[in-house]
């Protein structure tokens, strides 16, 4: 079965690996730490924009509490991506 013209061609489409750009939601990527391919689980950090935006309720006099408010939405955290596998650091995406 060796004629001319039988060529098989194996096209490997990359899925992961340290070209991503870490965002808000989840990610498929290959993790550094285990080399497994998973789609990462976000964790949500205290950061550079939770603290300004704290200072900033602050300082128009949202003084009663009311300036804790960012520490409490997602929308105003860093974002951790974690392996589900080895439950470790994959990425980090800094809202500032």
């Amino acid at each position: 079965m060796s004629g001319k013209g039988d060529t098989t061609a194996i096209i490997s489409q990359p899925w992961g690996g340290a070209t991503h750009t870490f965002q808000e939601w989840p990610v498929r990527t290959e993790c550094p730490h285990c080399g497994s391919l998973v789609l990462t689980v976000l964790q949500y950090d205290t950061g550079t924009l939770t603290w300004i935006m704290c200072c900033f309720l602050m300082f128009i006099g949202l003084f009663l509490g009311c300036c804790l408010v960012p520490f409490c939405l997602d929308n105003c955290k860093d974002v951790t991506h974690i392996c589900p596998d080895c439950k470790r650091e994959v990425g980090r995406y800094y809202r500032i």
